[in-house]
């Protein structure tokens, strides 16, 4: 295939794709690198704004400051295989191929300039304009040429036409397009401004059309379904849409046509499409699961609350009777022995090198009985949910018995019923917490704050002492344990937050315990706690009958 350019110089195409430009300074070969990739190069034809149009078996390109830019178009195969090209006087271009004959306007071929990127859309003339049969490429001679009057003559496989691109009909009446039905799976229904489909359709399908008395089957058709369609959807010449999967409520249906010129309808054809919805599929089925769901976390939280309030409550009890049987049984047990062995050792003569021994032996036995009561009590201090503040202040006044320190209990807010768990945690934290200042410290004054606030309850120690710092130096230097990690793991157990804050002027710590309303305090038990409080009660009952 051979052609020459508007500027004398001359282009060889080939089968195995690659094309060969011979000017004053030799042969340039251009090739994949240079952006060809046509196939076997069919048609090589001047250009006005680009230097050089070629064309193969499958697809075109241009060719402009020197390389070559694709040319695509909407529709793909107008494009393929094309063995004529014309650019008129007017700028368009004509593509004879295996579709026919297309036409591209003036105005895509400059936007295609413009963006070599852009799609072009283009006009097909077939045998239905009266153009029968195929290009048939007659290897090395084009299928299309430009006549001397303007006129494009072209080459098929019946014949040899010509069309005169100044002189084309257009038809400047744009169709009206009209929706003649809507078919589901089980009925149709007929086309009007308002269709109602039964409920719990889902899949169906929209008939429509549109009056054109010249080209009707060269009508074009665009639609669009508000609240499933993204936009506006390309038919063709399909005269139907089908949905799958619409929800119910109400949807417009929007039609367009246009004719065999591309002249569109100014104004869509509207139906108003109602799918009612099932019980299930309403907006206030949806808030009625939403608050089951939320119902059946709180009657689950409600319920595990309760079953660990159950678990902590036979705990103190358990230790009540641990106490108990401790004091009625082991400590009075060895209060007996300490009185005989006292009675022994009374008998015994004061040289007797024996009764310093028995004498040591009972004060060390004195020593182990206080101890042992000391231990007993502190099984009955648990479970202060009455008088937490009370038992706080108790537990100050015996650390701090006789020496100098200041220490004063006060409660702020309102006082609200604490539930056993979270009473018998703050009460071991606030403990160790006073024992850690009681024993390294070094402080003068100390203050315990117990504050009742709606959103929780919060639990302060403040001491003026050494510090933190100071503080942990004097734990390691004498004997002791500051118990930091057992206050954290109780406060861990009540989904507390506990923080020690050093004094700004490096003096004093505070330790400050942070527990939510729901894990402090006891609640007006509701119809669903007494359930939650009901079935927590009988997993109890038949885990306990399983451990018998």
């Amino acid at each position: 295939m051979l052609a020459s350019d508007g500027r004398g110089l001359l282009w060889a195409g080939y089968v195995d794709g690659r094309v060969a430009m011979l000017d004053a300074k030799g042969v340039r070969l251009f090739g994949w690198a240079e952006g060809l990739a046509l196939g076997a190069i069919k048609a090589i034809a001047a250009g006005r704004g680009a230097d050089l149009w070629i064309s193969g078996t499958d697809g075109m390109a241009a060719f402009h400051h020197g390389r070559f830019q694709a040319l695509r178009a909407t529709d793909p195969e107008v494009t393929r295989d094309v063995s004529g090209i014309v650019q008129d006087h007017d700028g368009g271009l004509w593509l004879n191929g295996a579709t026919g004959v297309a036409h591209v306007t003036p105005e895509e071929v400059e936007a295609y300039e413009r963006d070599p990127t852009h799609r072009v859309q283009a006009e097909v003339l077939n045998d239905e304009d009266g153009l029968v049969g195929r290009a048939d490429p007659l290897r090395p001679l084009p299928t299309a040429v430009l006549g001397g009057d303007g006129r494009v003559f072209v080459e098929t496989t019946q014949g040899a036409y010509w069309i005169d691109p100044r002189r084309i009909r257009r038809n400047p009446v744009a169709p009206l397009a009209s929706v003649q039905a809507v078919v589901t799976a089980d009925q149709g229904y007929p086309g009007a401004d308002r269709v109602r489909l039964p409920r719990l359709t889902r899949n169906f399908q929209i008939i429509f059309t549109a009056a054109s008395l010249t080209r009707p089957e060269r009508v074009r058709f665009r639609y669009c379904l508000d609240g499933v369609d993204s936009g506006w959807q390309e038919a063709g010449n399909l005269r139907q849409a089908a949905y799958t999967n619409v929800p119910p409520g109400i949807h417009r249906f929007h039609l367009v046509a246009a004719n065999e010129d591309g002249v569109w309808s100014p104004a869509s054809t509207t139906i108003t499409l109602d799918i009612p919805a099932a019980f299930y599929q309403t907006r206030w089925f949806d808030v009625g699961c939403f608050l089951v769901l939320i119902a059946a976390i709180g009657l689950l939280a409600q319920l595990r609350m309760s079953y660990v309030t159950a678990r902590l409550e036979a705990r103190l009890k358990e230790r009540e009777r641990i106490a108990r049987e401790l004091h009625d049984t082991l400590i009075q047990s060895a209060l007996g022995l300490i009185v005989t062995f006292q009675a022994l050792t009374l008998k015994l003569a004061r040289e007797d090198p024996v009764r310093p021994l028995m004498e040591r032996a009972l004060e060390l036995a004195d020593q182990l009985l206080r101890d042992a009561r000391e231990r007993v009590a502190q099984l009955r201090e648990a479970g202060h949910q009455g008088n937490l503040v009370d038992a706080i202040d108790k537990v100050g006044r015996d650390l701090f018995a006789g020496r100098s320190e200041q220490v004063s209990v006060i409660q702020t807010g309102k006082l609200r019923p604490l539930r056993a768990f979270a009473a018998e945690e703050l009460f071991w934290i606030a403990r160790e917490a006073l024992s850690n200042i009681q024993q390294h410290a070094g402080a003068h004054r100390v203050e315990v704050e117990l504050h009742f606030a709606r959103e929780h309850l919060r639990l302060v120690i403040r001491d003026d002492g050494l510090g933190i710092v100071a503080q942990i130096h004097a734990h390691a230097a004498g004997r002791g344990h500051l118990g930091v990690d057992g206050m954290r793991e109780r406060a861990q157990q009540i989904g507390a937050r506990l923080d020690m804050l050093q004094n700004p002027a490096g003096t004093g710590v505070e330790v400050r315990v942070t527990v939510p309303a729901a894990a402090a305090y006891v609640r007006a038990m509701s119809r669903w706690r007494k359930i939650a409080s009901h079935l927590a009660g009988l997993i109890g009952q038949q885990r306990s009958a399983k451990r018998v």
